[in-house]
């Protein structure tokens, strides 16, 4: 960066520090290039130019380079840029005159004056430079008589050079547009805003606090002139620094200081202390909530996680008691490392995830009021920690525990999902067969009460169902897979079962679904869901049990909702558990190897869609196909 002209010590900052040649100019590589290159090389292309962008982003800046260049001696043969040392780069450039068109009028008799006035009052042997800045304002007269200027400058070897510069360029008239370079003068990113702060401060030799720089970014936005004023507006001169306390305060972002002590207090399950900071600040209640989202955003990044990721500056500025807000989540839900954390965040940022950009005041109320209560609650609060055990293998049953019980949230984690929809497809793949049959298995009232009795009743009806379909036909293998959850009613249990439908040769009402499905109905504790008077198609009615097993899942992994979303295997209504139980995913399969626990790790000659990402085609039936395929070629059935 070049050293500051200081010839006049009491200009303002955004005046001090405007570059003089193109190599000052950050993050405009392009326009930068084509106005160079009018001037590069000894030459002198005469172009007339648009600039537009945003307030700010350095378009005066580069006309005046451009019109410097057009009069210099020795412009930089490389760059184009004026060279700073001929006495026609000392000053102003005199060959370039400015007109502000809002301000001196846009009709045609207040831009035809202009014109006429100074077309040829440059040097006879330089270029003029005529500049309409805000040349949106321009009245519609005045753009047919600048068109008509523009064509006759063609064949005019001293007529002027006409720039223009915009923040809307669709108000300029088309056919004016279509005549002009058009040329963006683009906000900068976050590394050329860094730096024009950095070179600005180094120059005045002001010590800055870490955050300042992204808190001025976030006020004024990325252009430079509006950087510049707004760090001026913060520096403290006399005492040579820059501190965030004081960028807050003057930016009117020091009320959010209070965001901690709320997430403290919402750690703590303090909720009248939640309310109490929560409606003192003097802020929209929308605006509230997003700063909020914006916590839980950047304390799950930065704090949970550890990623240097830049996020809202004002939120990622609170640093100091982000431990504090760790340690009171920590104490409530007993645990001991902020990495147990992931999952209570995950759950509270899926809370968040699908609230509209522009909600009512009313809408805001709800939401944060259910956000409060369910935060709170303590049953919630609970849940979301769960770490189940591992239990070991049953004999007979072939078992798949999810290895991350670490990430459990008391619902299903996406590991889990993956393994219910990855297992469905290779059942299917291996079998030809597909899901038919889905029992509700209700609490044994009074009969057990631990987890394990539980688990042990849900069992012994999927057992007692294998059983009876034994004794109907004992050649027809079964598969079934178990999600097991605990309830306010008590322990529940989902299971998914593989019937045949086929008819019996003697009698139709003796075929196995019907049997069983007759069977169930006679058992107090089981409720069919789907079953032989389902009517939808079989494809539609596999995955229309899968997708209710999946009901609980909340995920923990980022993007694993939109995947089942776009998979059509997201359910409208999550099952709220108080806690689910040990083992809560088990395959059955003994008869089919479909479901054996090497193939649930993903063997090569299997494959599911939904693991390929290839969530379009997750349900359409294509392992049906791919099952008749394979038969064909081993000339027989797999069983």
């Amino acid at each position: 960066m070049p050293v500051p002209n200081m010839s006049d010590l009491h200009a303002e900052w955004s005046d001090l520090y405007r570059p003089q040649i193109y190599e000052d100019v950050l993050g405009q590589k392009t326009p930068c290039a084509f106005l160079g290159g009018l001037t590069a090389n000894g030459q002198k292309h005469k172009r007339n130019i648009l600039l537009f962008g945003d307030v700010g982003s350095g378009k005066t800046s580069l006309a005046r380079i451009f019109a410097a260049a057009l009069n210099c001696a020795s412009p930089d043969p490389e760059t184009g840029s004026p060279c700073l040392k001929c006495k026609h780069c000392d000053g102003e450039p005199d060959n370039l005159f400015e007109y502000d068109v809002p301000g001196s009028g846009g009709s045609v008799s207040e831009i035809g004056r202009f014109v006429e006035q100074n077309a040829r009052n440059g040097r006879p042997d330089r270029p003029t430079v005529l500049f309409f800045d805000e040349a949106q304002s321009l009245e519609l007269k005045a753009c047919l008589y600048l068109l008509k200027r523009l064509e006759a400058a063609q064949i005019d070897a001293k007529a002027p050079v006409f720039v223009f510069a915009t923040t809307a360029p669709e108000k300029l008239a088309p056919a004016l547009r279509s005549r002009l370079e058009r040329l963006h003068v683009a906000a900068l990113d976050r590394d050329d805003c860094h730096n024009l702060l950095r070179w600005i401060t180094d120059s005045e030799g002001l010590t800055v606090e870490d955050g300042v720089f992204d808190l001025v970014i976030r006020y004024a936005g990325r252009q430079p002139r509006n950087l510049i004023a707004a760090l001026e507006l913060v520096a403290d001169r006399r005492l040579k620094v820059v501190q965030i306390a004081e960028a807050k305060e003057a930016f009117g972002y020091d009320q959010v200081n209070d965001l901690e002590e709320y997430f403290i207090a919402l750690g703590k399950g303090d909720i009248d202390a939640v309310l109490r900071i929560f409606y003192r600040w003097r802020l929209p209640i929308a605006q509230r909530i997003q700063w909020v989202e914006s916590y839980l955003a950047s304390f799950y990044l930065r704090t949970i996680n550890g990623y240097d990721a830049p996020g809202d500056a004002v939120v990622d500025s609170l640093n100091r008691s982000r431990q504090r807000v760790a340690d009171a989540f920590l104490q409530r839900l007993n645990l001991t490392s902020i990495a147990e954390l992931a999952p209570t965040w995950r759950a509270m940022m899926e809370f968040w995830a699908d609230f509209p950009t522009r909600p009512s005041e009313a809408k805001c109320e709800l939401k944060m009021g259910l956000f409060h209560g369910r935060t709170i609650d303590a049953n919630w609060a609970v849940s979301v920690r769960t770490v189940l055990p591992k239990a070991n293998v049953g004999s007979g049953i072939a078992e798949r525990i999810t290895d991350d019980a670490d990430l459990d949230e008391g619902y299903l984690t996406s590991a889990e999902a993956r393994d219910i929809i990855n297992a469905s497809s290779f059942f299917t793949q291996r079998s030809g067969r597909l899901f038919n049959f889905l029992i509700k298995v209700l609490p044994k009232s009074g009969a057990h009460t631990s987890d394990d009795a539980a688990v042990g009743h849900i069992d012994d009806k999927v057992v007692e169902i294998e059983n009876l379909l034994a004794l109907v036909d004992p050649a027809v293998p079964m598969a079934a897979i178990r999600v097991a959850e605990n309830t306010p009613l008590g322990p529940i249990g989902f299971v998914a079962v593989s019937l045949p439908r086929q008819e019996h040769p003697d009698d139709p009402k003796l075929s196995p679904l019907l049997r069983i499905e007759d069977w169930v109905k006679s058992v107090p504790d089981l409720t069919i869901l789907f079953g032989a008077t389902t009517r939808s198609r079989a494809i539609n009615l596999h995955w229309s049990i899968v997708r209710t097993l999946l009901a609980g899942h909340v995920s923990t992994e980022i993007g694993m909702v939109e995947k089942m979303q776009n998979s059509g295997l997201a359910s409208n209504s999550g099952r709220y558990t108080t806690r689910l139980l040990v083992e809560r995913v088990r395959y059955w399969g003994q008869a089919c190897p479909a479901l054996s626990q090497g193939e649930l790790s993903g063997p090569a000659q299997l494959s599911s869609k939904f693991a390929a990402g290839l969530f379009d085609k997750v349900t359409t039936g294509w392992e049906v196909e791919a099952f008749a395929r394979q038969t064909l070629r081993s000339k027989g059935p797999l069983r």
